[in-house]
């Protein structure tokens, strides 16, 4: 088992993680560089052994929008409108993590009260569509948990209340 060494005034842990790849923190303390390191060697060898799921890139959603951009969006018919609601999308949600699910809905509920003025309901409810599309994309991709989905209104749903007004 490895130890904490001395650097630079402060206490250095390494590890490998469990893509092989060799990582390293520092710590003020040497009890709480000790723990975080025999912390992540248990992590890493519960990941190695499949008791714990892989861990998740910190990814953004401007990362995944930037992927739909270059390999999905060009296959579909209606490139230039997916581009033009990505633009609007990344301004609202573009630093936001995707691990971060409890974050999500009230930024979608920020996004739709900003939106339901200047917008029409239809042209809000497309925003949505793809939002949830790139979202899923992310679950696939891994980039996302998939054990806390997200559910984003539905189409029916927010027209609704447009009309009846």
């Amino acid at each position: 088992m490895a130890k904490p060494t001395k650097h630079y005034g402060r206490w250095r842990i390494r590890w490998t993680d469990e893509k092989g790849d060799r990582r390293s923190a520092v710590y003020d303390d040497y009890k709480v560089a000790a723990h975080e390191l025999r912390q992540r060697e248990t992590e890493v060898e519960e990941r190695r052994r499949g008791l714990r799921p892989a861990a998740l890139e910190p990814k953004s959603f401007t990362d995944i929008a930037d992927y739909w951009e270059q390999n999905r969006a060009p296959l579909k018919r209606s490139y230039k409108d997916d581009l033009s609601i990505l633009k609007q999308l990344r301004a609202a949600f573009g630093q936001l993590g995707l691990a971060a699910t409890a974050d999500w809905l009230p930024a979608v509920d920020r996004y739709l009260a900003a939106a339901t003025g200047r917008l029409s309901p239809k042209t809000i409810a497309n925003h949505l569509v793809l939002l949830g599309t790139i979202l899923r994309l992310a679950i696939e991709l891994e980039w996302m948990p998939a054990e806390r989905q997200l559910h984003l209104p539905s189409d029916d749903n927010y027209i609704a209340p447009s009309l009846e007004a």
